[in-house]
């Protein structure tokens, strides 16, 4: 893998007050600019060909959120929408479904928000559920937990689903006790088969479901899976990737057989206990131990190679629009500035993303370098390109 040039950047871009025009000039010098608010992006996600970036920026009302939208692989990013205050993530199935949800805390579940119009509107969900949404063809799948305690301690958990889009959920009792409601496990689904992966030290079970959740049977899968939990997703009827958290360096999973039996798969870059895992195919998947490189396997983890070098003070999230085209959001715990790459190929070259995000609500008569376009009559969002030249990738219709 190539070292990649990192380039972050500080932004100039300045909102004018609005000019005077005299006869026969062109316009007067503006009152002294103020800079606009600048949007700090805080989750990505991909899907259906397009990425969506969730963000907040400062306003009267202290810092409100904004969506963004990229239809061109990141090139540029369109605003479309104000999701509710205090998202943590998002995830859309396509172009116009998607959800936002927000972080929860100790004694406080998240809450779950839904749109049918691309962000534009938002409408409530679920005031608690378990994060996140699962989002599986034209299904959304979520844990609505019963019977919590004011600590957040919930003794049973229903499986609800949609169409995504709709509003219409259907609830399903998991058969749980009630250790494995109060306690996180691993789960997934695709199409209509529900997977919830539940392990120990010392022993393993999967509850299996082919009708959405109504009802499962119970499998001892073959194959390794001592440890304290183990996280799961699905990219087919039969192939399913997890990582397992055992407390002393936690390892891949992998099954070809819809659970039935799992494989180890030795995580990239050594020994981690935090290893996210973003599945492309049946055999391809993005590996992040939440620090250094992320690595990539293209034949079911049998072999890793360097992805993308991420500077040791920063974590990622990764978003895949399509099975080539990925953006890499890198935050760090310090502060701005925030580091972006992309990729159209799969992974074999990498562009930096030059990251602007001003918000822009003034009204000049010409483009300037940092200033808005005539006319600005309702925020804007200004990109620079890798040729150095300001782009207004939004007008609000």
């Amino acid at each position: 893998m190539r070292k990649l040039g990192v380039a972050a950047l500080s932004v100039l871009a300045l909102a004018l007050a609005p000019m005077k025009i005299i006869p026969g000039a062109r316009a007067l010098a503006a009152s002294t600019p103020t800079a606009p608010p600048r949007i700090t992006p805080t989750a990505v996600v991909g899907a259906d060909g397009y990425f969506w970036m969730l963000g907040t920026y400062p306003c009267a009302r202290g810092t409100c959120p904004v969506l963004m939208r990229s239809a061109d692989g990141g090139t540029s990013w369109v605003r479309v929408g104000t999701p509710p205050a205090g998202m943590y993530g998002i995830q859309f199935a396509n172009r116009m479904d998607g959800y936002a949800y927000s972080p929860g805390s100790q004694g406080d579940l998240s809450r779950l928000y839904w749109t049918d119009d691309g962000g534009r509107s938002w409408r409530l969900a679920f005031a608690r559920f378990r994060a996140p949404v699962v989002l599986t063809g034209s299904r959304a799948y979520v844990l609505v937990p019963e019977d919590c305690s004011t600590e957040g301690q919930c003794k049973s958990l229903k499986l609800s689903s949609s169409v995504v889009g709709g509003d219409a959920w259907t609830e399903n009792q998991l058969p749980l006790t009630v250790d494995q409601a109060e306690n996180p496990f691993g789960w997934a689904a695709f199409g209509s088969k529900v997977w919830l992966i539940f392990t120990s030290v010392t022993k393993a079970e999967v509850l299996l479901s082919h009708d959405g959740g109504r009802i499962f049977s119970k499998l001892t899968p073959g194959g390794y899976l001592g440890a304290l939990g183990c996280s799961l997703s699905a990219t087919s009827l039969t192939t399913l990737w997890g990582f397992c958290v055992t407390g002393n360096g936690g390892y891949g999973i992998r099954s070809t057989d819809g659970g039935k039996n799992f494989v180890t798969v030795l995580t990239p870059g050594g020994l981690s206990n935090a290893v996210e895992i973003y599945p492309v195919s049946g055999n391809e998947a993005i590996f992040y131990p939440l620090f250094g490189a992320l690595w990539l396997t293209r034949n079911g983890g049998g072999h890793f190679s360097s992805l993308l070098r991420v500077p040791q003070s920063y974590n990622c999230e990764v978003a895949l629009a399509s099975a080539t085209t990925w953006f890499v959001f890198g935050f760090s715990g310090y502060g701005p500035p925030n580091l972006m790459w992309r990729t159209t190929n799969g992974g074999s070259s990498w562009q930096s993303v030059l990251w602007l995000g001003e918000l822009c609500n003034g009204r000049s008569p010409f483009v300037v370098k940092g200033q808005c376009r005539e006319p600005a009559l309702a925020t804007e969002v200004l990109f620079l390109d890798h040729s150095g030249r300001w782009l207004v990738v939004y007008t609000h219709p």
